[in-house]
């Protein structure tokens, strides 16, 4: 039975990423140079609260963590996308886990997934979360890969403003 229902499951998953990637959009491609002008100049992060280490910058804007990951290969980005894409639809896919809404789209150099909802788990996008309201951003294109995450529920209008200023796709 426990087969059944993970065959079951993968078909739906499957059947998602299908309808997602046969949509297409073109999302902004930030490198590590345009993304931190963006966060310096319109969200006002100080050039010395943004952390470059390697292929990854992480940025706090008031309570939410923005994330990003720049691959030297757009496939190993794609596929870093698809696998916390899939981890998503496995979550979105148990009612119990994640109750809410959620936009997605994806083509093969760019994509999303923004939600907004409860959810009973301690994870959101790979990232370590805390377990009720969530509002959360995983964006591709190109090479990068970024999360958008509040750290707590009162940072909803916070995250929106830095999905807004990116020009990226919202619940």
């Amino acid at each position: 039975m426990r087969n059944i229902r993970t065959t079951l499951l993968m078909l739906v998953v499957t059947a998602m990423m299908i309808a997602v990637s046969s949509c297409g959009s073109q999302l902004t491609e930030y490198d590590r140079s345009s993304l931190t002008d963006l966060l310096e100049n319109e969200l006002n992060i100080p050039g010395d609260q943004i952390t470059l280490s390697g292929n990854d910058l992480s940025a706090d804007y008031n309570d939410v963590m923005i994330r990003a990951t720049f691959f030297d290969d757009s496939d190993d980005a794609h596929e870093y996308f698809g696998d916390l894409f899939y981890d998503f639809a496995l979550k979105f896919n148990n009612k119990e886990m994640f109750r809410g809404e959620f936009k997605s789209d994806s083509s093969a150099d760019s994509g999303y997934v923004v939600l907004r909802g409860e959810d009973s788990e301690a994870e959101i996008f790979g990232t370590d979360y805390r377990m009720g309201p969530v509002y959360a951003g995983l964006y591709y294109s190109g090479s990068m890969v970024m999360t958008i995450i509040p750290g707590n529920e009162g940072a909803f209008e916070d995250t929106a403003a830095v999905i807004d200023k990116l020009g990226y796709p919202n619940v």
